[in-house]
């Protein structure tokens, strides 16, 4: 009797985790990819010689330059109510790192409204005068993403005015995400 019992227990087992229910998977699709590079030339952004993680130069933000390493991207119409992730991976480096001291991220309607999100060093272990490597995202919903006409700017930004932030190496993706059942 116990070996009748063992058994169909270990039968309805095996069919109850072999059912047909379906799962939701998330799917990305690449939009954009963007690198920026202070070695480049063609770049007017602000930039110091001699400060770069990998090469001469870095992007830097100060008392005197509140922005730099700037990224522009139009949102194609036909994603309008998708969700957008925007993932970044950059160095930074802040002689005194204080909330504020970010690269930041807006979405832009041609109303002239943004929705602001931040990547702020100091959030991410930063140590004055030591380069750390912010490998982050941000997805926007489709509530914020619901009007044609809109684009996303990325950049450097000093809010304090007072702190010296060194920003290289910036990798920008842009991807549509989407749920399928599997």
């Amino acid at each position: 009797m116990k070996k009748l019992i063992v058994l169909i227990f270990i039968s309805s087992f095996f069919f109850i985790s072999c059912s047909d229910e379906q799962v939701e998977i998330e799917k990305v699709i690449e939009l954009k990819r963007a690198s920026l590079n202070a070695e480049d030339t063609s770049v007017k952004d602000p930039k110091v010689k001699g400060a770069g993680h990998s090469g001469d130069f870095a992007f830097r933000i100060d008392s005197v330059n509140q922005y730099s390493a700037g990224f522009v991207e139009y949102l194609n119409d036909s994603l309008v109510n998708s969700r957008i992730r925007v993932c970044v991976n950059f160095w930074a480096r802040a002689n005194n790192p204080m909330k504020g001291d970010c690269y930041a991220l807006s979405l832009c309607k041609k109303d002239g409204s943004c929705t602001w999100n931040t990547f702020d060093v100091i959030n991410y272990n930063a140590k004055p005068n030591e380069w750390v490597n912010i490998v982050d995202s941000v997805t926007l919903t489709e509530e914020q993403f619901n009007d044609t006409g809109s684009l996303i700017k990325l950049f450097a930004f000093n809010a304090n005015k007072s702190t010296v932030v060194d920003f290289d190496d910036i990798t920008i993706q842009i991807k549509k995400v989407y749920t399928v059942l599997e």
